[in-house]
Parts: C-alpha cells; structure tokens; sequence
C-alpha cells in the first residue's frame, strides 16, 4: 500500500506540475522583466483550501496526501484562477493533525478561523475509507464537500462508492471535481392558507397536511408547474395549477365556495309526468285492445263495430307510448341540465407579505 501511495504521489506532483505550466509567476504577472516597465498587478485571486483525509486507520496518510494533490491538480485544472492552499498548509496554520482537522471541518467557528488566518473563501475536504464490497473485495468511499467557510454554506456534495483497483478510484476523483461545482438548483417554497378550518391540501396528489388556522409550508419544492388542491366536506374543492420559481416564496390564499343545492330542471317534472300519463292510458288501451267478442254479438256488428273500436284502441296505445317515450327523454335532457347552484362569486385580489429574506407574492380570491 505504501509503494502504491509512492507512485501516486508522483503522478500527482506531476499532474501538478501539468496543471501549473499555464500559470505566470508574480513576477510575470506584475510585468516584470528586465526589458520592459512594471505593469499593475492584477488582483489577488480568491484562495481554496483543498484537503483530503483518511475516514480509518485502514487508508494510508501518504495515500490520501497524494490524493490530495491530485484534487488539487483537478481544481486548478478549471482554469478560473484560484489560489490554492494544501493539506500542509492548512495543518501548519492551524497546528491541527489529520482527526482535528476533520472536527475543524464540521465547525463553522473553526472554519472562520480558516478563512482569516488563511484568508480562504472555500475549502474542499473529504474523507476515504476503505472497505469490502458485497463479494468481499476491497472498495473505496469518499465524500466530498465544497463549504463557503464564510457562512458555512455547503456549495456541492459529492459521495462515491468505488470498486476496483486504485485507477478507478483515481478516475472517479477526477470525476467528482465538476460535480462539485455544478449549479445548484435553489428550490421553491410554498404557503398555503385556506378559509374552512380542516381543509386537506395536497400538492401533485401527496399530502401537506390538514390546515387548522396556521398556514401550511412545503419548505422544498421543486420549481416549476404543480397542482394544488385544497378540499373540505361540504365546499367545492380549490384546485389550481401553481408556478413555483427558483428560490422564491408562493404564497396562496384558497378560498372555498360552499356547495349549492342540487335543483332539477323543470323539464325533469313536466317530461316525468307526461310520461308517466301517458305510459299508464297506453298500457288501458293496449289491454283494451286485446279484447275478443262475446258469443251474444252478431258477426256483423263484431265487423262493422268490435274490431274497429279495437284497432282504434291499438292505435291510442301506440300514440301514447311514443308521447311516453318522449316524455322519458325530456326527463334525460332535464336531468342533464340540472345542476348545484352557483354561489356568488368575488374578486381576485393580490398582495405582498414580508417573508424571511425578503418579500413573496400572493393572490387569493375565487378564480
């Protein structure tokens, strides 16, 4: 393991030394030469601590020193001027082995003391632990992180598990060095208040809780389109497509209508009653229809008048059904366009509320 943490401390003062080439001395920066005037220097870059640790007794110092030179080769690699600080450097100014300094990292007291004895913005630091993958063989584990030592603010994160020999954990350092700078996406945060005491409210269908007179936050939320829901037993639900934007307070007033009365066209009684007129004479005149003649009637009377008179009746009961029939359908049509009664509706209106870090926009109103 030693030799192993020898070699990587070579190749990595000489990726150093490769990331370095482009950068001028002081005295090339100021324009001294002995040909040509001074020129102004230019202004001081910002200075980045980067240090990685051993996580156990398992990693080799030398090994995780070596490493560190290698994140250091890869910050510098980015071409945006830092200044950077060593391991060695930060160590001998804060007169701290390898375990201080990892609790010097976890406090943000210890860390402003980094940022004015060392006068460093950011720092960089990790942990590597060795350990046994599912198979039994030997795996890395490093967790980075890239901390504002001004606020303590942590600026990215990157945790990798790594099997392999040494050259997949080199490669996955290289790896994680962009991940540390990429843009962080500030999420969205989101008020709701509601006018009926235990209103459920729900965001894209998962729950933010019942409202029972104080507002109701979602301190995360993604930016972009959500749907919000509000709904309480005897009121109209609120549903609303919300645009919830990067690092900004929506804050939504949802005002519920109670529910109207149900109330029938009147095409639903008139169309049911001559239905139900109508239905009730065809069914008589179709039974009357059916009628055979007596033995007591001549053959000419059930010619010239019984068969007659039946047909008549035959004929009433089909002209009654079809009324029926049509009665039936203007029931369908009444019931169609019946419907709850509107309640009446207001105004929208808007307004401002002070919020931590500023001011957040609303609206409220029936929509």
């Amino acid at each position: 393991m030693r030799v192993a943490s020898s070699i990587l401390a070579l190749l990595a003062i000489a990726t150093t030394a490769r990331a370095q080439d482009d950068v001028l001395l002081p005295s090339e920066e100021a324009g001294l030469d002995d040909e040509g005037p001074a020129r102004l220097a230019p202004p001081i870059a910002p200075r980045v601590a980067v240090v990685l640790l051993p996580g156990g007794p398992d990693v080799d110092p030398a090994m995780t020193d070596a490493l560190t030179e290698l994140l250091i080769a890869g910050v510098a690699a980015r071409g945006e001027g830092f200044q950077i600080v060593g391991k060695e450097e930060l160590q001998a100014q804060l007169e701290r082995d390898d375990a201080e300094t990892a609790r010097c990292i976890e406090s943000a007291a210890c860390l402003g003391r980094v940022g004015a004895l060392l006068d460093v913005r950011e720092i960089i630091a990790g942990t590597l632990a060795l350990r046994a993958d599912a198979s039994g063989a030997p795996a890395w584990a490093f967790d980075l992180h890239r901390i504002d030592v001004r606020d303590g603010e942590q600026l990215g994160r990157v945790f990798r598990e790594v099997s392999g020999d040494l050259d997949a954990l080199l490669r996955a350092l290289e790896e994680s060095i962009p991940e540390l700078y990429a843009r962080r996406v500030q999420p969205g945060r989101l008020v709701v208040r509601a006018t009926v005491q235990g209103a459920a409210v729900t965001l894209d269908g998962a729950a933010i809780g019942v409202f029972d007179g104080a507002p109701l936050r979602r301190e995360t939320v993604e930016p972009g389109t959500h749907l919000l829901r509000v709904e309480a037993a005897g009121f109209r639900a609120f549903e609303r497509s919300v645009e919830v934007e990067e690092g900004a307070t929506l804050m939504i007033d949802a005002v519920l209508e109670r529910a109207g009365s149900w109330t029938p066209s009147p095409l639903v009684w008139v169309g049911g009653a001559i239905a139900l007129a109508s239905a009730t004479a065809g069914i008589a005149f179709g039974v009357a229809s059916q009628a055979e003649p007596s033995d007591d009637v001549s053959m000419r009377d059930v010619v010239e008048q019984f068969y007659p008179a039946r047909d008549a009746e035959a004929i009433a009961a089909n002209v009654l059904f079809g009324i029926a029939g049509a009665g039936a359908v203007a029931v369908a049509v009444g019931l169609a366009m019946s419907g709850i009664d509107d309640a009446p509706r207001e105004r929208a209106s808007a307004w401002v509320a002070p919020v931590e870090g500023g001011a957040a926009a609303g609206v409220a109103g029936r929509f």
